[in-house]
């Protein structure tokens, strides 16, 4: 008896399990619309996500947070924890106002540069490789390495020798210390090398800076900004001296030159926040060629009739821009050579083209992002920070003391991560993705295309879990229980813990903010998302169903009023070709309404166009609740398409033989078929 009872509920589960994946469905979402933030139940609803972060603080020792929800163009809802000093009782409360270092959400304003150059025409695709904007970056690719060693035998190896031999003599002709000599190519590279690392590298047994065979010149803007790039995690320097003269791009580039990448491109999502500090670096340059470029052509046309020596002093000055010393001697030639000579005695040992390129990045994102979204209390540099306004990171230590952790510049890793906001400058950061890019208070002014918008928004990569994903440069998760895509992008450095999650489709966005890291995947974003989600379908199918009555009434007076003689009846019918093609019209005598099949068992609401007024004999076929289906027919069928009648009139004389009017025939989906 229990055997049978037992295979009985198993046969149930199967049936149920079964019966679970034949209707799943294919999501749809009420479209956002304004809504009464008063109402009783979102007024519950906050006060329930404000319990369970107080309930996550207690949990995790977090004594200071900042939260920040917003919906369509505002913000809806925020609250603070804590004061600005975590060890000092009489510090003043937070608010969203205080800075905070929101570290990798830095990582989407880099991101956002890239799209905008792209559109301008700087960048000619994202799948153009770096190495054709920015040769001097070398890394070498263990891979292409091995493909070359599987393609030479014994015999080859003396001739690959003495090319890399040769290419060593070529690449030290400058350094008047040239030697015909392939014994000397360890000295060589160090003199190549500006003398830095004398007599250090004789152990090296493999010339990496001259094999150009290990080289990898493939990797894409598009790999750096979705991390599939297969460069390493970290900028190899100490994170202690970013910004100092110990973590210069020169440096960097050297340490680089001499390790490989981890990865193929295109293999797999590892997280790299040396590839988006090399992207920005990258656009940073970009910008900086262009803007010379410019100059460079206002100066020839400004100065065509100056004598030789006046343009050489032009093109003397358009060559060294931002050197400090070149303003106070006649002889522009020496001071470019003194200027060239001192570059490492100046700046903290930078040079001016490290500090021009930094800057040409920071100036940009100030510019073109910041001060367009009126994000002004946003910066890259702490100084420019009021410190009475700091929210301050903290740590625990071992002994279990708490410490305020020192604030840094991140130096040549500020794309990846240097970036000082507020909530509220986040939230109007937030309110520009949600609203396809156009600014609010701007006169709808776009700094991007709504399609750019679309795009940056999209996956790249679907992890493996099937829940996961990565995109250029938001970190996806798909909300099973409400059948929905979070796009994320979270932030960790310096004790600050930073996560700002966009829920597209509803047009919602959440922004946490803690000013001590923890183990958390998402700083409670996706417990408080399935909390809000639930309550803001509910609401706006609820108004949008008493809009869409409404909209039934007046869609009626519209027939009657404008386009009466092209009332719904005139279409309702059969049509068909002689191909075996149908589609049926039919109307809903309750409503008014028409609805097509083209007799597969799905059926679609037929609608205005756009403008029907001037296009009265357009239509539009949807899919008749989706929610029944999976997404395919969605996606794959017939959803959305335009559909075009003809008429026994021309159209221009529509208006004046209304009593006439009769539907001939309809072009839906490329075919011509006939009413019969």
């Amino acid at each position: 008896m229990k055997t049978v009872s037992f295979l009985f509920y198993l046969l149930l589960l199967l049936l149920l399990n079964n019966s679970l994946l034949i209707i799943e469905s294919c999501p749809t979402y009420p479209n956002p619309i304004k809504l009464n933030q008063n109402q009783k139940l979102l007024i519950e609803t906050y006060n329930q996500i404000d319990e369970l972060i107080q309930n996550n603080m207690k949990l995790n020792n977090v004594t200071s947070f900042i939260a920040t929800i917003v919906y369509m163009d505002e913000i809806v809802w925020s609250k603070t924890y804590g004061t600005l000093n975590p060890l000092d009782d009489q510090s003043p409360p937070l608010t969203i106002d205080n800075n905070i270092k929101i570290a990798s959400l830095t990582k989407v304003f880099t991101s956002l540069m890239m799209y905008q150059l792209r559109d301008n025409g700087k960048i000619l695709s994202l799948d153009d490789r770096i190495s054709n904007y920015f040769p001097k970056f070398k890394i070498n690719d263990i891979y292409k390495f091995r493909n070359n060693l599987k393609s030479n035998n014994n015999n080859n190896n003396n001739n690959n020798n003495n090319n890399n031999n040769n290419n060593n003599n070529n690449n030290n002709n400058n350094n008047n210390n040239n030697n015909n000599n392939n014994n000397n190519n360890n000295n060589n590279n160090n003199n190549n090398n500006n003398n830095k690392n004398k007599n250090k590298n004789n152990n090296y047994s493999y010339n990496y800076n001259n094999n150009k065979d290990l080289k990898d010149d493939s990797i894409t803007f598009r790999q750096l900004a979705s991390h599939q790039s297969g460069l390493p995690r970290e900028v190899p320097c100490d994170s202690i001296t970013y910004g100092t003269n110990n973590c210069t791009e020169n440096i960097i580039f050297e340490r680089l030159s001499k390790q490989f990448t981890i990865l193929r491109q295109y293999s797999e999502v590892h997280y790299s926040n040396l590839g988006f500090a090399l992207l920005g670096r990258i656009l940073g340059e970009i910008v900086s060629n262009s803007t010379n470029n410019n100059n460079n052509n206002n100066n020839n046309n400004k100065n065509n009739n100056n004598n030789n020596n006046n343009n050489n002093n032009n093109n003397n000055n358009n060559n060294n821009n931002n050197n400090n010393n070149n303003n106070n001697n006649n002889n522009n030639n020496n001071n470019n050579n003194n200027n060239n000579n001192n570059n490492n005695n100046n700046n903290n040992n930078f040079s001016s083209e490290e500090i021009n390129e930094q800057l040409s990045y920071e100036k940009y994102i100030l510019n073109n992002i910041l001060k367009p979204l009126n994000m002004t209390n946003t910066t890259f540099n702490y100084d420019d920070i009021d410190s009475n306004n700091l929210a301050l990171g903290y740590t625990i230590l071992k002994n279990g003391t708490i410490e305020i952790v020192q604030r840094q510049n991140s130096g040549w890793n500020s794309p990846a991560g240097g970036l000082y906001s507020t909530a509220r400058d986040i939230s109007k950061f937030m309110i520009f993705w949600l609203n396809n890019g156009i600014i609010p208070t701007n006169d709808e002014t776009f700094i991007v295309k709504e399609s750019t918008i679309n795009e940056a928004l999209l996956p790249v990569n679907l992890i493996s879990d099937g829940l996961t994903a990565y995109g250029s440069p938001f970190e996806m998760w798909y909300d099973q229980q409400n059948n929905i895509w979070l796009k994320s992008k979270a932030g960790i450095a310096n004790a600050y813990r930073t996560q700002m999650a966009l829920i597209p489709p509803l047009k919602l966005g959440i922004f946490f903010s803690s000013q001590f890291v923890f183990e958390t995947p998402d700083l409670f974003t996706r417990e408080v998302s399935q909390i809000l989600i639930p309550v803001y379908e509910y609401l706006l199918n609820k108004q949008q169903q008493q809009q869409e009555n409404e909209g039934e009434v007046q869609q009626k007076q519209h027939q009657q009023n404008n386009i009466e003689l092209l009332s719904n009846d005139i279409f309702i019918g059969d049509y068909a070709n002689d191909f075996g093609s149908i589609f049926n019209i039919f109307i809903d005598n309750s409503t008014g309404l028409i609805y097509g099949s083209f007799g597969y068992g799905f059926v679609y609401l037929i609608s205005d166009f756009d403008d029907s007024y001037n296009f009265p004999h357009i239509k539009r076929i949807s899919l008749l609740d989706p929610k029944q289906h999976i997404c395919w027919p969605t996606v794959d069928g017939a959803n959305e398409e335009l559909i075009y009648f003809t008429f026994n009139d021309d159209d221009d004389d529509i208006d004046n033989h209304s009593d006439s009017i009769t539907c001939t025939g309809v072009q839906v989906l490329g075919q011509f078929l006939y009413k019969s």
